[in-house]
This record gives C-alpha cells, structure tokens and sequence, in this order.
C-alpha cells in the first residue's frame, strides 16, 4: 500500500480542513521525509488522522462511536479523515465521517459513516463492516498489523525491534508482499523432500 494523500478536518488539535498530496513534487522526489514539529503541533493527530480514514480507529482509541469520540476537535460539530492510496495498480480512496446533530458543537454524535470507493468513485460498500473487511481484503493488513508495522506508534518501535525473528520476519513479509517467496521456498523443500 502506497498512501497518495490524507484529507481531513477537525481532528485534535487540528481545526478546520487540512491536506497533505504525496504525489507533489516536494514528496515524491524525495524518498523519504520527516513529521516534526513542536509537541501539540499536530505530528500524532496526522497519523490518526490516516488510521482512522483506513480503520475507524487509533492506537489510542480502539473504537470511535455514536456514544464516543475524543478525536472530534473541541467546539465543532463534524470531523471526516480520507486517505487515497494505491494497492497492486489500483487507485482507492478510504472515508470516515463522523458528525454532531445538526452540525453543531453541542449536539449528540451521529453514527460514523464510513465508505471505500474505487478509481472511478464507485463504493466497495453499503455497511461500515463491509468496510473494515474490505479494507483488510484491499491491503493484506489487519488494524494490529497496520499499528505495528506501518504506524509505530510512540513509543511502540522498541515493542516492535524486540519482537522474535520470526514475527517480525512474518510481519515485514505481510507488508512488503514478500511472504510469497517464503511460501515458494516451503513448497519447493516439501517437494524435494
């Protein structure tokens, strides 16, 4: 999975509408790039922001509901988080939304609406279950494995290095669509054998 872009609004400590294009030339000539900034700046909440567009969720807050919501920035009434990526040369885009009664601040929260479309802006789906589960379908990568290897939240990258060699072998394979070889090489020792 290659992220393309995030969009959102009213996360945190991030009010308002926010974008960031990966495909811009300040991005994509370069390989790699750095998040900083001082601490409250917004550096965790735009990684939320890309965990809650393809899962519903963060690594600080497991589920975001009609009845819970820490996320929505204070004193709005809507928050939505969109992230587009490519998967094996396809071009997806990932939505949630979530909004207060009559878009006011102090309204209740409404139910989460949550939709996957293709490179021609057909839905994937109609329910937020068939979401998650065509999220996973979509990218090979459960919440657990996405937080653990792609996200490392704060704090969590010691976590990670001091996994086993073969659940980190098994986790990297998983994202880099290396597993494969490893399941030639095992079919080819059980014929040899």
């Amino acid at each position: 999975m290659k992220i393309l872009s995030i969009r959102f609004k009213n996360i945190n400590s991030l009010k308002g509408e926010h974008s960031i294009d990966f495909t811009s030339p300040e991005y994509a000539d370069s390989a790699l790039f750095l998040i900083s900034g001082d601490t409250g700046s917004g550096k965790t909440t735009t990684l939320d922001a890309i965990s809650i567009a393809l899962y519903g969720k963060t690594s600080r807050f497991n589920k975001i509901s009609a009845s819970f919501n820490p996320l929505m920035s204070k004193g709005t009434g809507e928050m939505y988080s969109e992230v587009k990526f490519s998967e094996k040369n396809h071009t997806y885009t990932s939505r949630w939304t979530q909004r207060r009664a009559r878009g006011i601040a102090n309204g209740r929260l409404q139910d989460v609406e949550c939709f996957i479309y293709d490179e021609h802006d057909t839905p994937l789906n109609r329910k937020k279950d068939e979401w998650e589960n065509k999220i996973i379908e979509i990218t090979g990568l459960s919440f657990d494995k996405f937080s653990k290897a792609v996200m490392l939240s704060q704090g969590k990258f010691s976590e990670f290095l001091s996994l086993d060699g073969n659940k980190k072998a098994e986790m990297l394979g998983d994202i880099t669509g290396t597993k494969i070889y490893s399941d030639i090489s095992k079919k080819v020792y059980e014929r040899a054998s």
